[in-house]
């Protein structure tokens, strides 16, 4: 669990002159956050459920831990597409049929659950377990790597 920074001690850090930085206390401009994620059968990560705090979160770990790829999955949960490769069968766990990740987005004081499943070549969008098709499934959570 990260260590809560006291507003005052944000405020002293920043010296004068630099260019002003984001405050980590304020929520996202679209008032959107990603509760938890499940991930299963995703590159080195399998049957993992990760929930997030509603302020920033750290991610941490030596290398081939799957950092990376938990940013990937957060991304590949928003868009349907990896930042990494072009092909989606890639992300898929070696010797597994497909992969599956599930999260739920609070936006608008709403929950949405958003699942995507990847069987060998069969991609199905849910949005709050009813089938979607991409257009109405973009948007629900938005990334930016």
């Amino acid at each position: 669990m990260p260590i809560p920074i006291h507003r005052d001690a944000y405020e002293t850090l920043i010296r004068p002159g630099i260019l002003p930085r984001p405050d980590p206390f304020a929520y996202p401009s679209s008032g959107m956050i990603l509760a938890w994620i499940s991930l299963e059968n995703y590159r080195n990560l399998s049957n993992q459920k990760l929930i997030f705090s509603g302020q920033a979160n750290i991610i941490s770990g030596k290398n081939g831990q799957g950092k990376t790829n938990l940013l990937e999955a957060i991304f590949l949960l928003a868009s349907t597409r990896s930042f990494r490769t072009p092909q989606i069968r890639d992300v898929i766990q070696w010797g597994t049929m497909g992969f599956r990740l599930e999260g739920e987005v609070e936006r608008h004081q709403k929950a949405y659950c958003l699942d995507i499943q990847q069987l060998e070549s069969s991609k199905k969008l849910r949005i709050n377990q009813k089938p979607r098709d991409i257009f109405d499934y973009i948007g629900h959570l938005n990334a930016q790597v």
